[in-house]
């Protein structure tokens, strides 16, 4: 039996819709070029910077150069007043830090302790990144500014911090600092770069023989 135009019609129509409506199914945004393009890009979280290998020559131009790759905070930190007068460069510069100075900054870090009887040997060098916490940590490597291959070594304990006025008291993380020590082989010029966060700084500890006047066997 032959078909009536309007059922042709009908059924052709029927097959029209059907084939519009599996070409039109949802599909995932990385199917579709174009979809792909406009796609917000994914997130990157920023590297944390390697620690810094001191080279054999050019020592401080090495660390000023590494310090302009480290991240650094939008508003520069400022100075807490317990620390007082302080000398250095908020530049990322190195410093130099000798018995005449008692807070020196070089970039986002200070340095303080016993800076008054720097000798050969042990000597007590507290660090205080201003980008501070009381979860923070530190990298800090130092050699002979004339000879490379001779390490300083520093010891550095945890974080810690002065306690507030507050009942009960908390410790303030804004002026967390690292309590340690600093061991020079011998007298002369030493390089140190710290970093820690968004924090860097570099110093040049001019360390005098033992026997300089006014150093500490004078004194003692």
């Amino acid at each position: 039996m032959r078909s009536s135009p309007i059922l042709r019609f009908i059924a052709l129509a029927l097959v029209a819709m059907a084939g519009k409506a599996g070409g039109s199914a949802a599909q995932p945004p990385d199917a579709d070029p174009a979809l792909r393009q406009h796609a917000d890009p994914a997130p990157q979280q920023q590297a944390a910077p390697a620690p810094f290998v001191f080279p054999t020559s050019n020592l401080v131009a090495a660390a000023e150069a590494f310090g302009a790759t480290v991240p650094r905070a939008i508003e520069p930190p400022t100075v807490p007043a317990l620390y007082g007068e302080v000398s250095g460069t908020a530049d990322r510069r190195c410093s130099v830090v000798d018995r005449e100075q008692t807070v020196v900054r070089s970039g986002e870090m200070l340095v303080g302790g016993h800076l008054g009887s720097l000798e050969p040997g042990q000597n007590k060098v507290w660090w205080k990144p201003l980008d501070s916490s009381l979860d923070m940590e530190i990298d800090v490597v130092g050699v002979a500014l004339d000879a490379p291959n001779l390490e300083a070594a520093f010891e550095l304990g945890p974080p810690t911090a002065p306690y507030s006025n507050e009942s009960p008291p908390r410790k303030i993380a804004e002026e967390a600092f690292f309590p340690g020590g600093a061991r020079f082989p011998s007298a002369g010029r030493w390089i140190a770069v710290a970093t820690s966060g968004e924090s860097w700084g570099c110093f040049i500890f001019e360390v005098p023989p033992r026997d300089t006047p006014g150093g500490p066997a004078e004194r003692r």
